[in-house]
């Protein structure tokens, strides 16, 4: 399954914001896209201090792809 916010990723859903999203065994927070079969999640990128880190241009916050054994849990009632 493939779950996401943005309204503009083939996976998007409006109750993605319920679920929780584990990579490897560990809960991920900030996750914006999931996706068990590519085992690959999508993330807000932070720096060791915990802030966020802007691309080259200063105007957008980089965004950090992760890969491994990805696992999404659904909100109760949550329809495909």
């Amino acid at each position: 399954m493939r779950l996401s916010v943005r309204k503009t990723d083939p996976g998007y859903h409006p109750m993605a914001w319920g679920a929780v999203v584990y990579l490897n065994g560990q809960k991920i927070r900030g996750c914006f896209t999931a996706d068990e079969e590519k085992g690959e999640i999508f993330l807000l990128k932070k720096d060791s201090n915990g802030a966020y880190v802007k691309n080259a241009a200063g105007d957008d916050i980089e965004v950090e792809r992760k890969t491994g054994e990805v696992r999404i849990v659904v909100p109760v009632g949550f329809k495909l």
